[in-house]
């Protein structure tokens, strides 16, 4: 259920990749470079020197030009350009639909790599999923089978995953959290997801029990919301969850649910991430 995973490393400047499964690129194709200019801006963890050289900077092919897919660099690329810049972030994006293969649909997990002892960057990392894979693994994590888990964009509740949404029937990419499930608001979404303030000093063991302990009753419904990635075991100023993961429980299911969501969630956030811990979430 992994589509593909790839590796591209700036290589001093020319780019080299290792992409599993393999294939050959065609010379048919093309693609336009966006320059390496930006090997210029400071390194991130070693903000003293620039993240490439001079010399780096002169193997790439210069912004704009067109490119023969077999010269293909990865650091000519926007996406791994945004991974490199921005390391303490982990990229998801999607859903989409597949190029190659029709009514497949995709997302992808993408992160920098630098080398820890030199600081020096090594490369770009790309993981494509089948969202059919993700989404089976949201639904079988569901504590009651009317139970709805969905893994939402913290800026404006778009929705990437949802065990209310079956993207291979729906043909579409889900709508908005509070769109899609019942008695869920853009007020209450926002109260789920604004519980802590993430700019300021906060300690992790108190900012899990404030998600696991304060669920919203709205209508019919108990919802829960939890950081994704997950809050990490000690205080990182980098961090901020860009997504939330919601869960919506009918009241008269239970209300013994929100316990045993709570109790369950360290398991079912391990299942729905999956593939973030190999991309380094």
């Amino acid at each position: 259920d992994m589509h593909d995973l790839g590796l591209y490393f700036i290589n001093d400047g020319a780019g080299a990749v290792v992409n599993f499964p393999g294939y050959a690129l065609s010379g048919d194709h093309s693609y336009i470079s966006t320059g390496c200019e930006w090997m210029k801006e400071p390194n991130p963890y070693d903000p003293s020197r620039s993240i490439g050289t001079a010399e780096m900077i002169e193997k790439c092919h210069p912004e704009g030009v067109a490119v023969n897919s077999r010269l293909y660099n990865p650091m000519e690329r926007g996406w791994c350009k945004e991974q490199a810049l921005d390391p303490y972030r982990a990229f998801l994006d999607g859903p989409y639909l597949d190029a190659f293969v029709e009514d497949s649909w995709l997302l992808t997990v993408g992160q920098a790599v630098y080398d820890r002892l030199t600081n020096d960057f090594v490369s770009c990392i790309y993981i494509g999923l089948r969202v059919e894979f993700v989404e089976e693994i949201v639904r079988n994590a569901r504590i009651y089978p009317r139970s709805e888990i969905s893994i939402v964009r913290s800026a404006g509740g778009e929705v990437v995953v949802s065990s209310a949404w079956n993207i291979t029937e729906k043909q579409e990419a889900p709508p908005a959290i509070y769109d899609l499930i019942e008695d869920v608001t853009k007020e209450n979404f926002e109260m789920l997801k604004s519980r802590v303030q993430f700019d300021r000093e906060w300690d992790p063991t108190e900012v899990r029990a404030t998600f696991e302990s304060q669920p919203i009753e709205s209508g019919s419904t108990l919802l829960v919301s939890y950081p994704f990635p997950p809050v990490p075991t000690e205080y990182d100023t980098t961090y901020r969850p860009e997504f939330f993961i919601i869960i919506a429980t009918p009241l008269d299911d239970m209300f013994e649910a929100v316990k045993d969501t709570n109790e369950d969630v360290d398991g079912t956030i391990g299942g729905i991430i999956l593939f973030s811990v190999v991309a380094g979430l």
